[in-house]
């Protein structure tokens, strides 16, 4: 990202009504300074409150202030947020184990240990008893975006079970390490 530099005054923050708040008393004497907004998006956090030019949900921007107003320096793809969690089994004869999750994720992946031949998901929202079936990641993240909304601290919460197929050989502890990015 041309510009930014962590080492410098340069300030960052979620939106741009925030960028907005902190800013408000500046003048010439905060010429050069940059703000990184880290979702400028012109519908975030509500409708119209972005940066109209910013046409991508989670995209950031990078402004420059000239001493009287922000000048856009550039904007990007989403910065992305990549989180690993482990689902561990003891052994085949404990082949499932469920991970509670709130706000939405996306871009799911998953790393099985050598002892899993095939791995399947289920699925529940917290406040529902009945769990939905997923044979493949491409149908839990269909499922998660059908259900679940919001961030890690404002975001719907939700279960998801991971169930593992073990290698007939393979009778001790496998793992699953499920990456997924947040925001």
């Amino acid at each position: 990202m041309s510009g930014f530099s962590a080492n410098t005054k340069d300030v960052v923050v979620a939106t741009i009504p925030e960028r907005n708040r902190k800013t408000a008393g500046w003048g010439i004497s905060k010429k050069g300074i940059g703000v990184l907004v880290q979702n400028a998006y012109f519908n975030y956090p509500t409708p119209g409150a972005g940066d109209p030019t910013v046409t991508v949900n989670g995209a950031f921007a990078y402004y420059k202030w000239d001493g009287t107003q922000f000048l856009k320096i550039g904007d990007g793809a989403p910065l992305l947020k990549r989180k690993t969690a482990i689902f561990s089994f003891d052994s085949n004869l404990y082949t499932e184990q469920q991970l509670f999750f709130k706000g939405h994720i996306s871009l799911l992946t998953s790393d099985p240990s050598s002892e899993l031949i095939s791995l399947s998901y289920e699925s529940r929202l917290d406040i529902d008893i009945n769990w939905t079936a997923h044979a493949s990641l491409n149908f839990l993240q269909a499922w998660i975006n059908s259900n679940v909304t919001g961030d890690e601290n404002i975001g719907t919460k939700y279960w998801i079970k991971c169930i593992a197929n073990y290698n007939p050989n393979s009778p001790g502890p496998a793992e699953n390490l499920f990456s997924y990015q947040v925001g």
